[in-house]
């Protein structure tokens, strides 16, 4: 604790913080969890005229059209938009989707002077509960600036697919090498292959069988398939 003679140093920032002017973009998908996208765009000078029905129709339908990436659950606010996306039908990076879709809007919209900021705030989620946490900051926006008495009462948002937080499906290999898909429902951050630890045995003791589909030396298997009827060829899967 300073004495009261000696000032109170002040907080420095990191460099990084202060020296940056744009948000830093880029997503890498990953295959063992989900990708969900919190995305924020805002109109350029903070003009606010995205807050009306041909907007909230027009925006809407250029979401549905761009189909690299899926719009989940959105709230069109007058100078800005919160939405979640989620990866698509075809594959295309995040940056150039958003520019898109802005893109194909501008031209169908025909207002000159109605435009977007050229950068946007984009982050992802890492856990269902900051999707969770993040969405109830989202809804809350139009009562929180006064636009309505009630979230459910503001009438430019909506959900366009339902973009649920799940693992997705772990490939397992069992003995034999055949591969078996399952979807784990445990968080992702637990389900990892740990080796189990050694314990001693005695001299000339054999080792007991691991049960089907518990670890065994750090990996999950699941039990052999059934043997083959006699005269039949496994490979084949037919009779000779």
């Amino acid at each position: 604790m300073p004495l009261p003679d000696d000032p109170i140093p002040e907080p420095v920032s990191p460099p990084e913080l202060t020296t940056r002017k744009h948000p830093a973009h880029g997503i890498q998908l990953q295959t063992y969890t989900p990708t969900i996208i919190f995305l924020t765009v805002c109109t350029k000078g903070r003009k606010p005229w995205l807050a009306n029905s041909t907007v909230h129709e027009l925006i809407r339908s250029t979401w549905q059209k761009a189909d690299a990436w899926l719009v989940g659950r959105y709230v069109i606010m007058p100078d800005h938009v919160h939405l979640f996306a989620a990866p698509g039908v075809s594959e295309a990076p995040f940056n150039n989707w958003v520019r898109f879709w802005k893109s194909h809007f501008s031209r169908a919209h025909q207002a000159p002077d109605c435009r977007w900021q050229t950068d946007h705030w984009n982050t992802r989620m890492r856990s269902a509960a900051a999707y969770a946490e993040k969405w109830d900051y989202v809804r809350y926006n139009p009562a929180r600036h006064g636009l309505a008495s009630h979230p459910d009462r503001w009438e430019f948002q909506g959900e366009l697919n339902q973009l649920r937080w799940y693992p997705r499906p772990i490939e397992v290999r069992g003995s034999a090498g055949a591969p078996y898909f399952y979807r784990s429902r445990v968080p992702t951050r637990s389900f990892r292959a740990r080796r189990l630890p050694s314990r001693p045995r005695e001299h000339g003791a054999r080792r007991p069988a691991a049960a089907p589909g518990r670890p065994q030396d750090g990996v999950c298997r699941l039990p052999d398939p059934p043997p083959a009827p006699r005269g039949c060829s496994p490979a084949l899967s037919r009779c000779r």
